[in-house]
Order: structure tokens, then C-alpha cells, then sequence
């Protein structure tokens, strides 16, 4: 078989895995931390928050207080890429995770045929990779976008430079290619810094000149150090977590050895898996799992040590300890009682245990073909037919957490997750038995007094949703969500001055939060401030796009104006927004009638009907199109239906009585656009 036939058998094989895997994943809803780093970013909506992207921490748009101190700005980017074509359609985003996915089973394909000339390890390898179920946690979760975006660059770093090596005559053009990988590898996710490392790894398993492996390390070196600058100094984002679970110096390496065997036992068989999978540690020598654990390892350095010559095996258990060894800084940083053993973080680390695997099928291979093959095939279909059934637990946020809880009823966010998706729901029972449970577990989490005040508010409480704001903003003054949503209770309660006040110191503790805009603007709309209204207006569209609410009534504020031109421009926004419902169609349709575009007018009014319940203020607005036409017994029949809708309707009986009278003048309708 020629190169160029293998090539295309890698990639159809690895695709057709990739898509049987995961398809089924494409039609989930954002899940988890998606809500916050996608559908309430407001960094990802706009182009010009690109340099704001560059220069904050991952979660700066989504937490007010204390935040994780990630910087990962080109999973933002990518959110931002997916927010071009796709908006909030988490299908697309679904979509880039898994060509991510793909993407990197080929550059591991590349990378471990490169290094040991055997073809079906690289294919075998790749494949394991792909197909494997703990990845579900990064390719179905759209969160676990930084792991593929990391994977992608820093397999495209070592591709780079063992090509490098293998192709002299190439190293001009390879050598600029590994440094800018190495530097957006950085930038994607903390585990780039085991980029030197890798490096020196490879180098051992690779021939070459000496001091082109120096060269490659250390500009990986030079990478990392500007990178830890840039971070630290410039844009003082630390690197380190905050530890929650203490452990003594000589207890944290025995329990990174016991996750470690965790990890491993979940690679060999894949079952319970739930995203932050966690585990209790070891508190004293005397647990006996500290033996066990110790016994383990020595058993393993035994059967290195017998085979220390093998080059396969070497290089799979390496890179397995060098990408999984972050985990013994992080691994006490989420919970008081227990260590975190996150699967995505095993995302690059297992490829160390699927070379390995695949090495073993070879061996078999090499005496005993069929049964290498059918073991082969039977532990791919028994991976995939795991994956497609652990994406379901992606399905949506209530599936999620729920199963979760099942592994680990003391997950507070999981706890925070239901409540929150149950009060979306408007399931209160639901919703207020997990904020009772999730405030057990952390009484003073801001997002959660945030969760029991809107729980109070749509549950008409709403002087025991003002306490909680206020409860919250005793604790976090800078809290610009408690304000706002403060300023919108007060509105709503016609207490103007207040909600003034509230909303104000919103937009000064967080100008990039797109609420306290769309409140403020409503309420200087109702005050009869339009101009001060269309700046806020204006402002909130430009935070978030997905505010149809802002559209609307910005046009309609052009439209009682009765600037035309404006209102349409606005309404046009709208639509290539993604908004292309009833109100924006129909106001589309008034705004063009009023400048005599009539054909462009009965499309809108004509698209609005299809689109939408046809409600009696379209119906309204498309009788009066029709009456200012002369299309009196038209305009009649479909103010009919529109009273039909509304029997109440006042103002549309009122203008049916009103053609009757003027039917037989066949005049131009007196009242061109009465208001609504």
C-alpha cells in the first residue's frame, strides 16, 4: 500500500470513528460552565473585546469576587469564531470539538509513526485516542474546549520538531512553526508548560543533531519564560490555586500515586465517569490503601525496570507521568474532602497508556493475527459504544448534574446547576430543594444568593428577594449582578429613583455586563428619556446581541419619531443577528409601509405571519398597512382576527368601526398609524 493510500485509509478510519462517536453529541444544549462562557459572554459577541481577551483571565466575564486564574484567551477567541457563524446554536460548537478532536488523532497518527516507523501502533494508538469514553468530558463538553485547543498545539510542537529532525532541509520552515504553536499552546492552557519537557522526551526517542534538540528546547524554554512573564508581571494572573484540602509533604505524593492508579483503572475500564470525578484521599499511613497504592508502584517500577530497554514502552510510560504529573499541584484545590481527578485532564496524559495498549496488540499481532484483530475491534466497539452512551449525560444541564449527584451528593455546583436549570423551568419545588442543598454545602457562594433572589422574584417573594440581594451585597459589595437585578426590582416597583441608583453603580462596577444597559434603558424609555434610552439601548445590543428585547423597543422608539430610515437599520441588525421572529418582521413591515415601500412591507408582514402565533398587534399593524392602501374590507377581516385574539382589544374594535363608516368613501384611512 502506497503512502498516499495509507494516508487516506488514517483518515477515513479515524473520521468514520470520530463521527460514530460523537455525532450524537451535536444536537446538545450548553451544559455547565457553557452558560457562562459562552451564553452569557459578553466577550464573545463582540469583535472589539478581541484585545480584552488577550489581557483578562477566562473567567473575568462570568464571576464577581474571587475567580479561577485562568488564562486561556483563545478558547475565547474560538468561542468568539463560533459566535460568527453559529450564535447561540450549540450545534456548531459541538461541531469545532469534534473537528478538534480529529484534528488531533492525526497529528498523534503523525507523531507516533514519525517516532517508531510502524504503522498500525500509529493507526491503533490514534485510534484508541479517539475513540476512548473519558474524552466524552472534553469533546462533548463545550467547556473542554481549552484541552483540544491545548492538544492540537502542543502535538503540533512536537510534530514540528521531530520533522525537523527527520527533514534537515525543512528546518527553516518547521522550526518558526513549533515556537508559534508552542506560544498559542501557552495561551490555550496551563499543561503547554510541559512543552519543554515533551522536548526532552522526544529527543530520546528520536536521532538528530544534538544541538538542533538544544535549540528547540530551549526556545521552548525562551516561550515559557516570556509566557510566566507576560502572566505573572504584566498581567499579575497567578498561576497558583487556592488549596482547600490539606495534605502534609509527605501525604501529597502518596496520594498523587493513589490518583494516579485512579486514573489508570478508569483507562483500563472506563465505567462512572461524571466530569469531576473525585476521590476521598489518603489522611494516614496506617489507610490501607497507602500500602496497596505504594505495593502498585513498586510492582510497576519493577516491571519498567525488566523492561527499561524496550523504546515503546519507555516512551509510553514518560509521557504519561509528564503530562499527567500537573494533577499533584491541582489535585486539592476544588474541595475541602476530597481530591479532584477532573478526566479531562487525562485528555493528553492517556496517550501515553494508548501507545502502550497499542504496542501489546502489535506483539499479539505479530504471532497470532485474527485474535490481534478481533481484540482490536472489539475494544474499539466496546470504547465507542461507551462514548455514545456517556455523551447522553451531556444531553442537557438538569442531566448533568443530576448524574453527578449520583457519584458525588456533596457536588455543590452540581447542587447550584439544578437549581438554577429548574428555576429556567419554572419547577420551584425542584429549584428551591437544591439551592437549600447547595447553600449546606457553601452559605457563602455569591452565584447562590444571586440563584435564591431570582427564585424569590419569580416566585413573587419579592421582599425576600430585595434581602437577598442586599445579603450578597453585604458580602460583595462590587457585585454589579445583585445591583442590577436590585435596580430592575425597583423599576419594576416604579421606584425610579432607586432603580436609577442601582443600575448606575451597575454599569460602574462592571461596564461589560450587558443587563444594567437593557434595565437602564427601559427605564428612562418609560420616563420619556428617548435619548438617554437609545444610548442604552444602543449599549446593551453592543454587549449582546441575543437581546431581542433591545431591538425591539430601540425601534420602536425610532418609529414614534418617525425615523424610518433609523428604525429600519436597527431592525436590520436584529435580523442578522439571528432575530427573525414575529415583532421584528412585523415592526420591519410597519417602518417600510410608513416610507412607501410597499412590496418590501408585504414580505415582512407576509414572513411575520409564518413565523410567529400571529398576535393581535401584528394583525393590528398589518390591518392598518392595508387600510392606508385603500383595502378597506381586507383590513377589516384581519382585525377580525386579530380581535379574535384579543377580545378586549379597544383600539383595534374601534378602528373596525371606523372603516365600516368609511368603506363606501374609499378614502385614505384617517388615522395612518394609531398607537398600539
Amino acid at each position: 500500500m502506497g503512502s498516499r493510500s495509507k494516508g487516506l485509509l488514517v483518515f477515513a478510519a479515524l473520521f468514520l470513528t470520530c463521527v460514530c462517536s460523537y455525532s450524537n453529541s451535536l444536537f446538545y444544549d450548553f451544559v455547565f460552565d457553557d452558560r457562562s462562557l459562552v451564553v452569557d459572554n459578553p466577550y464573545i459577541k463582540n469583535l472589539k473585546y478581541i484585545g480584552e481577551s488577550l489581557q483578562k483571565g477566562l473567567w473575568d466575564p462570568a464571576y464577581e469576587g474571587d475567580k479561577p486564574n485562568y488564562y486561556r484567551p483563545i478558547q475565547t477567541l474560538s468561542y468568539m469564531l463560533d459566535y460568527r457563524f453559529w450564535r447561540l446554536n450549540p450545534l456548531g460548537y459541538h461541531l469545532t470539538n469534534i473537528s478538534l478532536h480529529l484534528l488531533n488523532c492525526l497529528l498523534l497518527f503523525g507523531i507516533i509513526y514519525l517516532l517508531f516507523s510502524n504503522f498500525l501502533i500509529a493507526l491503533t494508538s490514534s485510534l484508541l485516542f479517539c475513540a476512548h469514553p473519558v474524552n466524552s468530558s472534553v469533546v462533548t463538553y463545550i467547556s473542554g474546549r481549552a484541552d483540544l485547543l491545548a492538544g492540537v498545539f502542543i502535538l503540533s510542537t512536537f510534530l514540528f520538531f521531530v520533522l525537523a529532525l527527520k527533514s534537515p532541509e525543512k528546518r527553516r520552515l518547521y522550526f518558526p512553526l513549533a515556537v508559534i504553536s508552542s506560544v498559542l499552546a501557552l495561551f490555550s492552557r496551563e499543561n503547554a508548560l510541559a512543552i519543554p519537557l515533551g522536548i526532552i522526551l522526544l529527543s530520546f526517542f528520536i536521532k538528530g543533531n544534538g544541538r538542533v534538540k538544544a535549540f528547540f528546547f530551549l526556545s521552548a524554554i525562551l516561550s515559557v519564560f516570556l509566557y510566566l512573564y507576560l502572566r505573572l508581571i504584566v498581567l499579575n494572573i497567578p498561576l497558583a490555586k487556592t488549596t482547600f484540602l490539606g495534605l502534609d509533604h509527605f501525604l501529597r505524593p502518596l496520594n498523587f500515586l493513589y490518583a494516579l492508579l485512579l486514573y489508570l483503572s478508569l483507562l483500563v475500564a472506563p465505567v462512572n465517569l461524571y466530569l469531576t470525578h473525585t476521590a476521598l484521599p489518603i489522611l494516614s499511613w496506617s489507610d490501607p490503601r497507602a500500602a496497596w497504592s505504594l505495593a502498585l508502584s513498586i510492582a510497576g517500577l519493577i516491571i519498567w525496570y525488566l523492561k527499561r530497554r524496550n523504546k515503546i514502552l519507555n516512551f509510553s510510560l514518560i509521557w504519561l507521568l509528564v503530562f499527567v504529573f500537573p494533577v499533584f499541584f491541582v489535585m486539592t484545590g476544588f474541595s475541602k474532602d476530597k481530591i479532584c481527578m477532573a478526566e479531562n485532564w487525562l485528555y493528553l496524559a492517556a496517550i501515553g497508556f494508548y501507545v502502550m495498549i497499542s504496542y501489546l496488540l502489535y506483539i499479539l499481532w505479530s504471532r497470532h493475527k485474527t485474535i490481534a484483530y478481533c481484540l482490536t475491534a472489539a475494544i474499539l466497539l466496546a470504547y465507542m459504544t461507551v462514548t455514545i452512551s456517556g455523551n447522553s449525560n451531556f444531553r442537557d444541564r438538569i442531566t448533568l448534574a443530576s448524574h453527578m449527584l449520583r457519584f458525588d451528593p456533596g457536588n455543590k455546583e452540581a447542587h447550584k446547576e439544578l437549581a438554577d436549570a429548574y428555576l429556567q423551568r419554572r419547577e420551584y419545588v425542584n429549584a428551591f430543594k437544591h439551592i437549600e442543598q447547595a447553600i449546606k454545602l457553601a452559605p457563602f457562594d455569591p452565584d447562590l444568593h444571586m440563584i435564591m433572589g431570582a427564585y424569590y422574584e419569580d416566585t413573587g417573594k419579592i421582599k425576600l428577594a430585595v434581602d437577598s440581594y442586599e445579603q450578597l451585597l453585604k458580602r460583595e459589595p462590587g457585585s454589579a449582578r445583585a445591583n442590577n437585578n436590585l435596580g430592575a426590582i425597583y423599576f419594576n416597583n416604579r421606584e425610579f429613583d432607586k432603580a436609577r441608583v442601582y443600575l448606575g453603580r451597575a454599569i460602574k462596577l462592571n461596564p461589560s455586563l450587558p443587563e444594567p444597559y437593557l434595565n437602564m434603558a427601559k427605564l428612562c424609555q418609560y420616563n420619556n428619556q428617548e435619548q438617554d434610552a437609545v444610548f442604552f439601548y444602543n449599549q446593551a445590543i453592543r454587549l449582546n446581541p441575543d437581546f431581542e428585547e433591545a431591538f425591539i423597543n430601540l425601534a420602536r422608539i425610532y418609529l414614534n419619531r418617525r425615523d424610518f430610515n433609523s428604525a429600519i437599520g436597527i431592525l436590520n441588525r436584529a435580523l442578522n443577528s439571528g432575530h427573525k421572529d414575529e415583532p421584528v418582521l412585523m415592526l420591519l413591515g410597519v417602518a417600510n409601509g410608513e416610507q412607501g415601500f410597499d412590496a418590501k412591507a408585504g414580505y415582512y408582514f407576509s414572513e411575520a405571519l409564518r413565523s410567529g402565533p400571529k398576535s393581535a398587534e401584528t394583525m393590528f399593524n398589518l390591518g392598518i398597512f392595508y387600510a392606508n392602501r385603500g383595502q378597506l374590507n381586507k383590513a377589516i377581516e384581519i382585525w377580525q382576527e386579530g380581535l379574535r385574539k384579543s377580545p378586549d382589544n379597544e383600539i383595534i374594535r374601534e378602528n373596525i368601526g371606523r372603516a365600516r363608516k368609511r368603506l363606501g368613501e374609499r378614502n385614505r384611512f384617517p388615522e395612518a398609524l394609531k398607537n398600539y
